[in-house]
């Protein structure tokens, strides 16, 4: 039995609402206040890789810091910084990259 793209597509949007009730994923669950902090690099001039969270972009991104001040929205991982700024943009991503696949 041959399904159709239109009943694929059903299929998986329904599984991605089922994986964010699953989650407990709400797309009106507020950014935290450290993510809405801009990039800061910091006045020492020592090269660490680190991530923040682009409130522009809606993604993790890396950042070079130089060891001292800065502020909070810093994390050591790109998955800490998804964790506790980007949870939502994740799953929104995966599900648009599984949308284009199909298209394709």
């Amino acid at each position: 039995m041959q399904s159709s793209p239109f009943a694929l597509c059903l299929l998986i949007l329904g599984l991605c609402i089922l994986w964010f009730q699953l989650l407990g994923v709400s797309a009106q669950e507020p950014l935290p206040a450290k993510c809405k902090l801009p990039k800061q690099t910091g006045r020492c001039k020592a090269r660490f890789v680190k991530y923040y969270y682009n409130v522009k972009s809606e993604k993790c991104e890396e950042f070079i810091y130089g060891g001292c001040r800065g502020n909070r929205n810093r994390f050591d991982t790109k998955v800490k910084c998804i964790q506790e700024c980007a949870r939502n943009t994740l799953v929104i991503d995966r599900i648009r990259d599984i949308f284009r696949r199909i298209k394709m």
